[in-house]
């Protein structure tokens, strides 16, 4: 693949001085290149050329296209289930556009935030909550630990395979708020949907009943250009009572709340089954980001995505009555009341 970016560089070179945009474009080929040759390499698909250079032309396309994100390492562990499921390299590729346009906000990052924190930080609010103790172990023990100073930070970063420039800018979001836990574990699992953490065929199943549990028609707009068909008949729809029958379960359940706490993702919440499932372990081993991490990979590969789902839904339900409850025995409710 190092092959395919020096030829580029000869075809583009006589053309005459390149534009900013085809200079980042080249760079970028090499992280990408690097990233294919890491992905799924336990898979016996990969271990012909021609399917590494499927993955590598779809990722280096979507670079070119996407002149907003462009490539984020992390998009290729979304894109390999492409490569395998479909054999036709065109297919493959609009599969994973169309799934971008739902998970590139993941790899969204400027000069004071990642794609992710805000999911990080509904992590923090929603195990406040459903798991107080919890919480109150990583902001106390995480808080010591996460010491500027702390050699466990280069650590980490190595460990949790993140890039240097996500990685501090995450930090000294941290560092600023000093409240809700750090949470930076959860980094990987949000960004990739759980990629890693489930078997291949597993984190499939996962993502199929995801979808299916979040399902909402009217998110097909948000998959079609801007001024299509579709999306002005989702739009002439508003103000029109919403019919619960054709969504998810997942979905439903948020549609009878009509709380803006009902909108957070399903990812959220399963994350938070599994911190509560390795609750007690988590509270009587961690006592640094080191040791989440290891207790958290040390399940990679053995976890069920039914139960993973199963266990979201109880929590998201627990969490909106919690929430509730909170919100109408306050005394400010009760004074508005």
């Amino acid at each position: 693949m190092n092959g395919n970016n020096t030829e580029m560089m000869k075809e583009l070179t006589p053309c005459g001085p390149l534009d900013k945009k085809a200079i980042q474009w080249l760079l970028t080929l090499h992280q990408i290149g690097l990233d294919v040759m890491r992905t799924d390499r336990t898979l016996v698909f990969y271990e012909k050329q021609e399917n590494l250079s499927k993955l590598w032309d779809i990722l280096s396309v979507y670079a070119w296209i996407d002149t907003d994100v462009g490539y984020g390492q992390g998009m290729s562990d979304l894109c390999s289930p492409m490569i395998i499921l479909l054999e036709d390299e065109a297919d493959a590729f609009w599969c994973f556009e169309r799934l971008m346009r739902r998970l590139r906000g993941n790899f969204r990052c400027t000069g004071n935030s990642v794609g992710v924190e805000k999911q990080l930080s509904y992590l923090a609010a929603v195990t406040q909550v459903i798991d107080p103790k919890l919480h109150h172990h990583f902001e106390r023990g995480l808080t010591i630990w996460f010491s500027k100073d702390s050699p466990n930070i280069w650590k980490s970063r190595k460990r949790l395979k993140i890039p240097e420039l996500i990685y501090f800018v995450s930090y000294i979001c941290f560092v600023e708020t000093l409240g809700g836990g750090d949470y930076l574990f959860a980094f990987r699992m949000l960004m990739v949907l759980f990629r890693r953490e489930f078997s291949f065929c597993d984190s499939l199943y996962l993502w199929e009943m995801m979808w299916a549990l979040e399902y909402d028609p009217d998110l097909f707009s948000l998959y079609e250009e801007p001024g299509s068909n579709i999306t002005k008949a989702v739009g002439s729809n508003k103000g029109k009572p919403k019919s619960r029958r054709p969504c998810g379960k997942y979905e439903r359940e948020n549609m009878k709340i009509k709380s803006s706490d009902a909108s957070l993702p399903i990812s959220v919440f399963l994350v938070a089954s599994v911190l509560k499932d390795k609750s007690s372990k988590l509270l009587h081993e961690a006592r640094g980001l080191d040791d989440v991490v290891k207790i958290l990979n040390d399940m990679t590969g053995n976890l069920d995505a039914k139960k993973a789902c199963i266990g979201a839904m109880k929590l998201h339900k627990k969490y909106l009555k919690m929430v509730l409850l909170l919100f109408f025995d306050s005394p400010i409710n009760s004074l508005g009341g």
